[in-house]
């Protein structure tokens, strides 16, 4: 028998033509003829073929089904993270519309100050020179009564 039957478990087996090698199929249904020590080791190893590959293919399934279940885990992790993302970036969104509300009406506020403090120097300032308009007409008709007076004109 080679030995090539367990070195390559998928490739057909060519037996010599005097024996009758029978397939697998035939194998579940029909037992061998016991007499023949050759076809003995052929079933055997036909068997041992069947096995290997039925051991492999649920060994492939196996790890196909958890390959299938990290993935399924994984997406769900996932989308669990995106949907807490998307939370986050509404709370955010509506955190930024309060704050830039406050802002805008405290930005204008301010312009309202800085306006009123503008008006505030302006009309401080007109003041303090319609005073010092008024303190030199004071001056100046003193002046003009202290004149009068020097003279004998003006009785107080």
């Amino acid at each position: 028998m080679p030995t090539d039957i367990l070195n390559s478990p998928s490739a057909p087996v060519s037996a010599p033509e005097d024996q009758s090698i029978p397939t697998p199929a035939s194998l579940v249904h029909e037992p061998l003829n016991p007499t023949s020590k050759a076809a003995q080791k052929t079933e055997k190893a036909y068997k041992k073929v069947l096995l290997q590959e039925a051991k492999g293919e649920e060994k492939k399934m196996k790890m196909a089904i958890k390959d299938g279940k990290s993935a399924t885990k994984a997406e769900q992790k996932a989308a669990k993270q995106a949907n807490k993302a998307k939370k986050e970036l509404e709370k955010a969104v509506n955190k930024e519309y309060k704050l830039n509300k406050k802002f805008v009406a405290a930005k204008a506020s301010h312009e309202k100050a800085v306006l009123d403090l503008e008006k505030a120097k302006s009309k401080a300032e007109l003041k303090s020179s319609h005073h010092t308009t008024q303190l030199a007409l004071r001056d100046q008709k003193m002046e003009t009564v202290n004149t009068l007076r020097g003279r004998g004109s003006v009785a107080v």
